[in-house]
């Protein structure tokens, strides 16, 4: 009878380890499979990086070409009012010159 009860013993501790082999090779697999997800939640996150970079860079591109659109489009108002300013005085002078 003695023989008997290691007998189930045994059958019950190898039950037990079989069953927390299979929850160890369960978790195992869950594990790799979030491993995996971190790795493409990286990739994904140094991809957006990138895009933020370039998008900065860009930015900067534009910003520095309004500044010269808006540097240039003064120099063309301040150059134009010039010459209105002569084509008014020129006015002026035939004007004077005409009443005389």
């Amino acid at each position: 009878q003695s023989l008997r009860k290691l007998e189930e013993q045994h059958q019950q501790l190898y039950s037990k380890l079989s069953k927390e082999k299979e929850v160890g090779n369960q978790l195992t697999s869950q594990m790799e499979q979030l491993e995996g997800e971190l790795a493409d939640q990286r990739k994904e996150l140094a991809d957006i990086q990138i895009d933020l970079k370039q998008r900065d860079h860009d930015k900067e591109k534009l910003t520095r070409s309004l500044k010269e659109s808006k540097a240039s489009f003064k120099r063309f108002i301040e150059k134009s009012n010039g010459m209105a300013e002569k084509a008014r005085q020129v006015d002026l002078s035939q004007y004077s010159e005409q009443q005389m």
